[in-house]
């Protein structure tokens, strides 16, 4: 298992990579219509859905590694439900009911119950509110069930074994197609469910909870090479089944498998060894600027489609070359998520944790990053 610590630089660092991903994968800046090249660089950009990947194997990996071996019942219990609410929800509440203000969705007939469930994120079991209110927080739902799951997952692994694991796994997909299948379930009346609840996703951040409790001895060395190679060719074999598809790879079910099964496996060896083995790239993940955006990613990823993103379009002068509007909204992006994380997230959060301190068992805090 990897050495415990409270804070990785590289993990952060990467956690801004994935963030500005999934921007790419909503905001292309290269047309699809064409040169071949442009052709190649468009799906490239629409692979960017990785990035969720990216965060839900980080999610197992760090708070596997951190927790595992923590008792997590009673007060423990409810400290490290107390930590993870306070990590997630406050910003998103803030940044939630902006959208509902400013998007005039108070209007709508349904407006206190679609409120409830998205600020409840009950949202994000069923694809008629997964994506209302601030479209890509569906994948909060499944980053929380995954947060409810981990105690008795970990408990599961020392009592038994972590291979108890592929057991769970297959239980979520199983009882995941009996919720949202019928009697002739196919891919397309499944997708949702593979790709966008925790009964379809669990194995990334399951996979990534395995890499943490790896021995040295178990995994090659040079595995930050080795897990960015095979994150390349994962991702180009997402490419290429875009390309031939016409289809974003997920979309389709060799995309599925491979996105939820192939790419956690290399992010987890990079993971792995990002924390176990120095390297030109984890320094370059760890230097105090990719700290910075590493940090105020959550604040990105929040604002990044939406409200901000809309109101930000419209401001800007029309008629502007198509990269440099998309190089404005990014930067002028990540300008906002940086205050944003500065002024709201790391304050309220480090006011909610202080409460939780003085009210939980006197033990050493563990900090996130």
């Amino acid at each position: 298992m990897v050495k415990p610590a409270s804070y990785f630089p590289a993990l952060t660092g990467l956690r801004a990579v994935a963030a500005y991903c999934v921007f790419l994968f909503h905001f292309p800046p290269v047309e699809a219509a064409g040169s071949e090249l442009q052709q190649v660089l468009h799906a490239l950009c629409r692979e960017g859905h990785i990035g969720v990947s990216l965060f839900f194997t980080l999610s197992g990996f760090l708070i596997c590694q951190r927790y595992y071996q923590q008792p997590l019942g009673g007060p423990q219990l409810v400290s490290y439900a107390l930590r993870r609410w306070a990590r997630i929800w406050p910003v998103f509440l803030l940044a939630t009911t902006a959208t509902f203000l400013l998007n005039k969705l108070y209007l709508t007939d349904n407006a206190l119950w679609l409120y409830v469930a998205n600020i409840t994120l009950l949202k994000g079991f069923t694809d008629s509110l997964a994506f209302t209110g601030i479209v890509q927080t569906w994948s909060l739902t499944v980053e929380e069930c995954f947060y409810l799951l981990a105690p008795p997952l970990f408990w599961l692994a020392r009592r038994f074994s972590p291979v108890a694991w592929l057991a769970v796994a297959a239980g979520l997909l199983a009882l995941g197609w009996g919720i949202y299948g019928n009697a002739e379930t196919d891919f397309q009346s499944a997708h949702f469910m593979l790709v966008a609840t925790i009964f379809g996703r669990s194995s990334e951040f399951l996979l990534g909870a395995a890499f943490a409790l790896a021995a040295r001895s178990w995994l090659p060395r040079r595995a930050t090479w080795l897990g960015g190679l095979l994150l390349g060719l994962v991702v180009g074999t997402l490419t290429l089944i875009q390309l031939h598809t016409g289809k974003v790879s997920i979309d389709t079910l060799p995309g599925v498998a491979v996105n939820n099964l192939l790419l956690p496996l290399a992010t987890g060896l990079l993971l792995w060894g990002l924390t176990a083995e120095k390297t030109w790239l984890q320094r370059g993940l760890s230097t105090p600027l990719l700290q910075v955006l590493g940090k105020s990613s959550y604040c990105f990823y929040l604002i990044h489609m939406g409200v901000w993103h809309d109101q930000l379009t419209a401001w800007l002068p029309a008629g502007l070359p198509a990269l440099l509007q998309f190089g404005l909204v990014f930067l002028l992006t990540v300008a906002a998520s940086i205050g944003l994380y500065y002024l709201v997230e790391k304050p309220l959060h480090k006011l909610l944790t202080r409460q939780i301190d003085q009210a939980g068992p006197t033990r050493p805090a563990l900090t996130f990053p």
